[in-house]
């Protein structure tokens, strides 16, 4: 089985934001990633960042249902 992976540039782009903060949720834990022995930048698993994505989605949507409800 491959395993494919997003740069930090790739994600950074995607979310609209600096890399640095991407770096930093890398190296928080906020954000599943690895750092292989010797590289300079984090890669994260395609599979995770789908899985993170639809989470941040869904709580979007709670929020908006729940402010709805109001």
């Amino acid at each position: 089985m491959s395993h494919r992976y997003y740069t930090v540039q790739d994600i950074a782009g995607m979310l609209k934001m600096d890399p640095q903060i991407i770096r930093v949720k890398c190296r928080k834990g906020h954000l599943p990633a690895i750092k292989a022995p010797g590289t300079r930048d984090w890669r994260i698993p395609i599979s995770d960042m789908e899985t993170v994505l639809w989470e941040l989605e869904e709580a979007g949507r709670a929020r908006y249902r729940a402010k709805k409800a109001e």
